[in-house]
């Protein structure tokens, strides 16, 4: 599977993913034996222009499956290879761009390519749950997993860039980072 993205400065995707933009509530997805190719372009803005409706001061994140997982769902990604390229705003993530509450096992995996972003993850961009979302669990198991990506942002790290509190973080197996710490942010 190939997910290519247009390069029209005047949209702005806000989330996108190899597999699915955006995956809401008490969800589950299994992901098995999937390969994913994503292509998104600079955004050049954190607007969204629409011709009747404009957001403001949106963000866009981008993975290579999903884009953006929030309140609860449940995903399993196993057997699974990403080849990412992508230059979003917020966050980037070989396989999950923004984690917002939920359960993540990643597992017998390896994601590749480039990221540019403020928190770049070979795994996850980003992990946290700002505001109401405080009470958001949010579980994330690596097992057996590699990464190859190539990193430019603030935040760089081998399983997520930044990864707020209330996260929890196991690891299991053998797992290659490429030589970057395993969380961005802890660095």
């Amino acid at each position: 599977m190939t997910i290519q993205l247009g390069t029209n400065s005047q949209k702005t995707v806000l989330k996108s993913g190899g597999l699915v933009g955006m995956i809401q509530g008490a969800v589950q997805l299994t992901v098995t034996n999937c390969t994913c190719v994503l292509t998104v372009p600079k955004t050049t803005q954190q607007d969204y222009n629409g011709g009747m409706l404009s957001t403001k001061k949106w963000y866009s994140v981008s993975g290579g499956v999903v884009g953006h997982l929030h309140l609860e769902p449940t995903i399993s990604i196993d057997n699974s290879t990403t080849t990412v390229s992508i230059d979003t705003t917020r966050s980037a993530g070989g396989f999950v761009g923004l984690l917002q509450g939920g359960y993540v096992l990643i597992s017998n995996s390896i994601s590749h390519g480039s990221e540019n972003a403020y928190s770049c993850g070979g795994m996850i961009g980003e992990a946290n749950a700002p505001g109401l979302l405080t009470t958001q669990t949010i579980q994330v198991t690596v097992d057996t997993v590699k990464t190859d990506i190539g990193m430019s942002g603030t935040y760089k790290g081998g399983i997520m860039g930044f990864q707020s509190s209330q996260a929890t973080i196991t690891t299991q197996g053998t797992n290659n980072f490429n030589g970057m710490c395993q969380i961005g942010s802890s660095c």
